[in-house]
């Protein structure tokens, strides 16, 4: 039985990686970027054509890329479509764009911790210089008042930092778990 091609003249490869196979076993190289899966992998714009920019990535804050709960560099991404026992292998993001797991997770926690403590330590440094002021001028009123405010701000920032303290170790168990999986 023969069958009619619609593509008369060519030849059909399979691109694998930065690989053309041309049959079952021969193969050429092909020239790609360390951060393409393939040749054809991604066709996509930095913007993914997401119109409003609203819907884009970043419009949260920084967080949007770089927390540890983001896809931007955590998601597994396909390495290899097939391996030797048919199943895909995967690696996370930032391998494949050459970035150092050790460096997008201290932007990550740089983000998502340092800065959650940074503007509150501002506003307190400003209640605390103005507070500080009122207290000269009526102390015993003012004093009552700062005592209770300085007793919840101390309240809220142990309470935040245990918080965040558990949420790390929480997430980086995750994060290992998701590796030892591999």
């Amino acid at each position: 039985m023969r069958i009619n091609h619609i593509l008369p003249g060519k030849k059909i490869v399979w691109v694998n990686d930065g690989r053309m196979y041309l049959n079952g076993k021969d193969y050429k190289i092909l020239k790609k970027e360390t951060w393409e899966s393939s040749l054809y992998a991604s066709v996509y714009k930095y913007s993914h054509d997401i119109f409003p920019a609203k819907a884009s990535l970043g419009t949260n804050g920084c967080t949007d890329c770089h927390s540890f709960s983001s896809d931007l560099f955590y998601r597994q991404i396909v390495k290899y479509p097939f391996e030797e026992d048919g199943n895909h292998l995967t690696e996370p993001q930032f391998k494949r764009l050459n970035m150092s797991g050790y460096m997008i997770g201290l932007s990550a926690f740089r983000e998502q911790f340092v800065k959650s403590f940074e503007y509150p330590a501002i506003i307190f440094l400003i209640l605390a210089v103005i507070s500080g002021i009122l207290m000269m001028i009526k102390f015993e009123l003012i004093y009552q008042i700062v005592r209770v405010a300085y007793t919840v701000f101390d309240i809220s920032v142990v309470l935040s930092v245990v918080i965040s303290i558990i949420y790390l170790i929480i997430d980086q168990f995750a994060i290992l778990k998701t590796d030892v999986q591999k």
